[in-house]
């Protein structure tokens, strides 16, 4: 079965070969940590943690259903924060997305992202109906 990138007009593209926004093989699908780029590659929400999340969900969710799922198919999420204080607004934000039961997370407070802008970044795996 071979695997098959997942692309989405609402999330911006990785310089070529560095990496995939999101891969499927089968009916697991495996996004990579998202952070809060607009479509044209701007962060998003500079300085603010809750417009970060917002923007990395829908990031998230964008590449769910340009895969044919929805979030409800989400079973697995890493979420990566630089500053503790930032975990209960981050949670409030994953309220807005997700309803019933939730996916399984972990939530890691790290010293530094890929950018210094980046507050938050969150990775999710799904399993989507055949």
């Amino acid at each position: 079965m071979p695997k098959t990138r997942v692309r989405s007009p609402r999330v911006h593209e990785p310089p070529a070969k560095t990496f995939s926004q999101a891969l499927r093989k089968g009916n697991h699908l495996f996004i990579a940590g998202q952070t809060a780029r607009d479509p044209k590659g701007k962060i998003v929400g500079k300085g603010d943690a809750i417009r970060q999340a917002r923007q990395v969900f829908r990031r998230i969710q964008a590449l769910v259903e340009a895969a044919g799922g929805t979030l409800s198919d989400v079973l697995k999420m890493t979420v990566y924060i630089t500053d503790i204080r930032d975990a209960q607004g981050v949670r409030a934000v994953r309220k807005e997305f997700f309803k019933g039961n939730f996916p399984t997370s972990t939530l890691l407070c790290v010293t530094a992202l890929a950018d210094p802008d980046y507050l938050v970044e969150i990775e999710a795996e799904a399993i989507l109906d055949d």
